[in-house]
């Protein structure tokens, strides 16, 4: 009995996060499908948002990091707090249209789906900034000249990545449709303006 109570009982909650995480990146549609069908509690549904949220908010920051550490410590942890936060705040700010706008229009889909699709988007979008550093770095010493068309080319690939992810995903959930193309440009636009206000791209 007691065997059967410990395999009956739910996993721990960093072990349900880095399930979750490597799940919905390596196969995004296929998560939020099943995710979608899943009979979950409202921990669960914390305990997953917190997760790609989390590493997303990571992920861009390291990259901010990274952007601007060789001014010193203080500007790269500057750095970090303005690429996580203008990331954070454009998302914020756009996600009630793409809610509201997709509702007005006939969606089909629930509010809890299109927070997860928009949630993998960023996730994806974190893990690709980061993996972006060393590149980043390669530039910063070896052809400093080349450093602006390395974090231009950098922000253009991850915005192409989003673009793509979040794409397959709607398109899983429903059929393709022209909002989704308009809200990712201006989730872009907005995330631009955020860095600039910030002051992410200062002294670069």
């Amino acid at each position: 009995m007691a065997a059967q109570t410990a395999a009956a009982a739910p996993p721990p909650a960093w072990a349900r996060a880095r399930q979750t995480v490597t799940s919905a990146l390596r196969h995004p549609e296929g998560w939020a499908r099943a995710r979608l069908t899943e009979d979950s509690a409202k921990h669960t549904d914390l305990i997953d948002a917190g997760a790609l949220l989390g590493v997303a908010a990571i992920g861009v920051g390291a990259y901010g990091l990274a952007l601007h550490l060789p001014r010193g410590i203080e500007a790269g942890l500057l750095g970090a707090a303005a690429a996580a936060g203008g990331a954070g705040i454009a998302w914020v700010t756009t996600l009630p249209t793409l809610l509201i706008v997709g509702a007005l229009l006939g969606s089909p889909l629930r509010p809890r789906a299109v927070l997860y699709a928009a949630m993998v988007t960023v996730s994806f979008a974190g893990l690709a900034m980061a993996a972006s550093v060393p590149v980043l770095w390669f530039f910063s010493w070896a052809a400093p000249s080349l450093r602006i068309l390395c974090v231009l080319a950098s922000f253009l690939g991850v915005g192409l990545c989003m673009a793509d992810v979040f794409l397959r995903v709607m398109g899983a959930l429903e059929r393709r449709r022209l909002l989704h193309v308009l809200w990712l440009g201006l989730l872009g636009v907005t995330g631009a303006e955020m860095f600039f206000v910030l002051g992410l791209f200062s002294g670069l």
